[in-house]
């Protein structure tokens, strides 16, 4: 017996209309069809895992998305309340000229400590050197889920702040 993740759409949003999903995703700034995606994702890979399971469908299908909307939820909310919000010794914005190339020179020495995806998406998503990209449109360029896109991007600001 295999799951067919389109046709537990309808649960998928039941439960997280239940946890009030909408809402929490507007304050995280997540967007909640990003969230449906990755719950709806989560379903095929345990499929895939566990084709035969011993519990009602339903009941497995409720469970993958409690998980995977508390992990998604609860990571992007931490994450957007230890996004520094002050201004930093990197804006540059009114800074004279050597000050603006000590600075790039900076940037630069930072990003050499990246693997290759990682700097793809961040200077993608920066819009360094390139145009700016959303998260769902350099997830669909590299082949990546949102959460994955949205895992590298935490994992270059911590590289980059160590």
């Amino acid at each position: 017996m295999s799951i067919n993740p389109a046709a537990h759409i309808g649960l998928v949003h039941a439960f997280l209309k239940k946890i009030g999903a909408r809402d929490r995703c507007r304050k995280a700034r997540f967007d909640y069809d990003d969230l449906v995606q990755e719950c709806l994702l989560e379903i095929c890979k345990s499929a895939a895992k566990n084709p035969t399971f011993s519990c009602d469908e339903s009941t497995y299908v409720w469970a993958i998305v409690e998980r995977t909307a508390w992990n998604v939820l609860v990571c992007e909310d931490k994450r957007s309340r230890t996004e520094i919000q002050s201004s930093s010794p990197w804006d540059v914005e009114d800074a004279d000229e050597d000050r603006r190339r000590e600075v790039a020179e900076e940037v630069e020495d930072l990003l050499t400590k990246l693997d290759a995806r990682a700097l793809d998406v961040v200077l993608s998503y920066y819009g360094i050197g390139r145009k700016e990209e959303a998260v769902p449109a350099i997830a669909a360029r590299l082949g990546l889920s949102v959460r994955r896109v949205h895992e590298l991007l935490a994992h270059a600001r911590a590289v980059l702040r160590a």
